[in-house]
């Protein structure tokens, strides 16, 4: 009997434990995120890449909050989105157009699939966000599929400083 107690004790500890870890594993995003053009790949875009860009974001999981903004050629862009990172659609409208998206984790990796239409143009994007460097630096690795065209880019993040 006394063995007994011991295992189910054993268990018990060994099951919160594990719930622990995985609850502390997950990242949080939230921070001012400023962006590293010159560490950063936009793939055949890279004629045209941004000339600076910042993510403010609130993270509480599952809730998801970013505020972007990118400075261009063609001027300021900034948009607010919101997203739920617990599988459940989230509807955001960019520029008077709605995106459906997805977010989810994959073990430490955010993954936010998006679909929605510009112009008549259907398009599908996958972003896949994670942390490094002592949660210092964020990537964010893209693939939009525009009609038939397909694009890839790895955006890299640098924490601001508070």
């Amino acid at each position: 009997m006394q063995i007994l107690r011991s295992v189910l004790v054993l268990f018990v500890v060994a099951a919160v434990a594990i719930c622990f870890a995985y609850a502390e594993n997950k990242p949080n995003f939230t921070g001012e995120w400023k962006l590293n053009i010159e560490k950063s790949n936009f793939g055949e875009n890279s004629q045209r890449k941004p000339q600076s860009g910042t993510h403010i974001i609130e993270h509480k999981d599952p809730s998801l909050k970013m505020s972007v903004t990118q400075v261009g050629e063609m001027g300021e862009f900034s948009i607010t989105v919101q997203y739920t990172t617990d599988g459940k659609e989230s509807v955001n409208e960019i520029m008077n157009n709605p995106v459906k998206t997805i977010a989810k984790w994959d073990g430490n990796t955010l993954v936010l699939d998006s679909k929605g239409e510009f112009n008549g143009n259907e398009f599908k994007m996958s972003d896949k966000m994670s942390l490094s460097s002592g949660d210092k630096v964020m990537t964010i690795d893209r693939r939009l599929d525009f009609g038939e065209r397909a694009m890839e880019q790895k955006m890299i993040f640098e924490k601001a400083a508070k």
